[in-house]
């Protein structure tokens, strides 16, 4: 570890850390433990995968995820992922709709925004911050037609009692019509407001 510059040797037997450790989540052992039964619950309630998105500078990052044992279709991210905010689907929008778009202008690149379809074409800055701007920071936010991959993603952001936002819950599916779709829109609609309800009323 010295060697690598992660600790300075102040004497014989004592050393100084030159790194930091952060959680995601600033939360007692209990509150991560509920927060991923409600990730259970909503396999369980919409039979697809669901994500707990936390956000890291410019990223979004897959804090935990669970999926049914028989998803029928791959879902690429795993915890642990990192993705750009750049690309501006659901999930991205949302965290950047909760961070604010003078924040946004100020600590990001205005030149590197992209759409999610198959050529992920570049948006110019007011493009980009309509989108951003228009997405509702209280609703379940998703894109009809899903990203690149052909997963669509439905994201709701979860604050605690003084507005402080922390995460994302979202749930990821194949991309494609469903047999009665606007009951099952509504289903992942009311599963995931649901799950955000019993997770606020916990914390701190």
């Amino acid at each position: 570890l010295e060697r690598r510059g992660y600790v300075l040797r102040d004497g014989e037997k004592r050393y100084r850390s030159l790194f930091r450790l952060e959680r995601d989540l600033p939360w007692s052992e209990d509150l991560v433990v509920r927060a991923r039964a409600e990730l259970a619950r909503l396999v369980e309630r919409t039979g697809q995968a669901a994500e707990l998105l936390t956000v890291r500078g410019n990223d979004l990052y897959w804090y935990d995820k669970l999926e049914p044992a028989e998803q029928p279709v791959r879902i690429v991210a795993q915890p642990g992922f990192l993705r750009s905010l750049y690309e501006l689907d659901a999930p991205s929008r949302l965290a950047l709709r909760m961070r604010g778009l003078e924040a946004v202008e100020r600590t990001m690149d205005r030149s590197h925004f992209r759409g999610v379809l198959a050529g992920k074409e570049a948006l110019p800055w007011e493009q980009a911050r309509r989108r951003i701007h228009e997405t509702d920071p209280a609703a379940v936010v998703f894109d009809e037609r899903g990203n690149s991959n052909g997963i669509r993603r439905y994201a709701v952001a979860v604050r605690e009692r003084q507005g402080q936002f922390r995460f994302l819950y979202a749930i990821a599916e194949a991309a494609l019509p469903a047999h009665d779709a606007r009951a099952h829109r509504h289903a992942i609609l009311t599963a995931l407001l649901e799950s955000r309800k019993k997770i606020e009323g916990a914390l701190p």
